[in-house]
């Protein structure tokens, strides 16, 4: 994020930036009900971790953001999320394993996921939407 330039950027007048610093704004006010930071994807450590320390740096810089993640039901996906005291919302979607074993299976389910993370994304109204990888991203970056 250093030396990042965009109008979502550009420093708020409800928080001043932090001493001598003119690069990076501070964030909107804690709690808000829109706006943050959305991690979309999961599954696995490796499509998660690198979105937990990107979540870790941007509450270093901006204590009071918001960051979601929005992923699978599994079992990995919910200990590294809760074990980092993340926000994490769980998505209906199911891998492509499941097309050739139950193709009305996966297709409901996915179907479903779609209809959630548009339904989430227009509640939420993030400013920034992070693709972490794996089955569970696609419903949301799509």
């Amino acid at each position: 994020l250093e030396g990042v330039s965009a109008p979502l950027l550009e420093p708020t007048t409800s928080m001043p930036l932090p001493a001598g610093d003119t690069r990076m704004p501070a964030w909107p006010q804690p709690n808000a009900k829109r706006g943050g930071f959305l991690f979309a994807g999961g599954g696995t450590g490796g499509h998660l971790y690198p979105g937990v320390a990107l979540a870790e740096r941007i509450h270093e810089r901006w204590p009071a953001a918001r960051t979601l993640f929005v992923g699978s039901d599994r079992p990995i996906e919910q200990r590294i999320v809760s074990a980092q005291r993340l926000e994490h919302r769980t998505l209906s979607t199911t891998s492509f394993q499941q097309l050739g074993r139950r193709p009305d299976q996966f297709l409901w389910r996915n179907w479903q996921a779609l209809r959630e993370a548009a339904a989430l994304v227009q509640a939420m109204r993030p400013d920034v939407v992070f693709g972490l990888g794996g089955f569970a991203s696609a419903p949301v970056v799509w």
